[in-house]
């Protein structure tokens, strides 16, 4: 009887263990998709300035062009 009742703790302990591991993984899980939409919205942030840096730098050119065709 007596490892009947040390087997049923030994499995209760395990469930334990296995329940906190869980909640763990799952806390872990929910940093981490905050992590990606931060990540995310990082890259759209600079795709933007990328863009506008990059229409900026053409408008350069094009003065640069004009000026050495003669125009200016």
């Amino acid at each position: 009887m007596m490892s009947l009742t040390e087997a049923q703790e030994n499995s209760e302990r395990k469930i334990a263990a296995l329940a906190d591991a869980q909640i763990r993984s799952e806390d872990n899980m929910r940093r981490l998709e905050e992590a990606q939409l931060r990540t995310e919205e990082s890259f759209t942030k600079r795709a933007v300035a990328q863009a506008h840096a990059d229409h900026k730098l053409d408008e350069l050119i094009d003065i640069i062009r004009e000026s050495r065709n003669g125009r200016r």
